[in-house]
């Protein structure tokens, strides 16, 4: 890959890897765009967010856009996610903290800036972000907390006794929520209950 990409006004861009680039779109105004928007949504890891309250220092609106993180296992070059998203490469910047451009895609740190809620996130990252931006567990972590309260269990337990459990644990509206499938996991934990007890390990 080349140190630099000259863009089409003929200007010069660097070219570098990494795993997380942050970069914008104008999906109303720009066709390009509008795909690169869809290629995230179709199999990406990826966050993204619309701004459309956004103003200049002179208070003029900035237009809708939209702010994109997208994370890879493995860096890659700037110019082949460029070219694979059809996106402007000096449209793109290296992440240096996922945490903070979450908090940064709300202006959660500016206030001085129009304010924007957790739920206008979207991507398959947003669970993530959860944490950086509430300051509380992700919905899978409170799951996970739920799992283990059952696998800490080595009795029988009825429905009653388990959402006293889940009660006691805080996590009852995570319990109501996953509903049917929450009475499946205990019902499994039950029959692996009475499984070991006839055929103990």
């Amino acid at each position: 890959m080349g140190a630099t990409i000259v863009l089409e006004s003929g200007a010069e861009v660097k070219n570098y890897k990494t795993r997380t680039y942050v970069f914008l779109l104008y999906p109303d105004t720009n066709d390009k765009h509008k795909k690169a928007l869809a290629l995230l949504r179709q199999g990406y890891n990826y966050l993204a967010i619309q701004h459309t309250e956004d103003t200049t220092e002179e208070g003029m609106p900035k237009g809708a856009h939209f702010h994109c993180l997208v994370k890879f296992r493995q860096p890659r070059w700037l110019s082949a996610v460029s070219e694979e998203l059809g996106v402007e490469p000096n449209l793109f910047r290296d992440c240096k903290s996922f945490d903070g451009y979450a908090r940064y895609m709300l202006h959660l740190d500016n206030p001085e800036k129009a304010q924007y809620d957790f739920e206008a996130l979207e991507g398959s990252l947003k669970d993530l972000a959860e944490k950086a931006c509430i300051g509380e567990e992700t919905e899978s972590e409170r799951v996970l907390r739920l799992l283990e309260l059952l696998d800490n269990e080595k009795r029988v337990l009825t429905m009653r006794q388990f959402v006293t459990i889940v009660c006691k644990a805080g996590l009852y509206s995570d319990c109501r929520r996953a509903g049917y499938l929450m009475k499946q996991m205990l019902d499994e934990h039950n029959v692996e209950v009475q499984m070991n007890e006839i055929y103990p390990l």
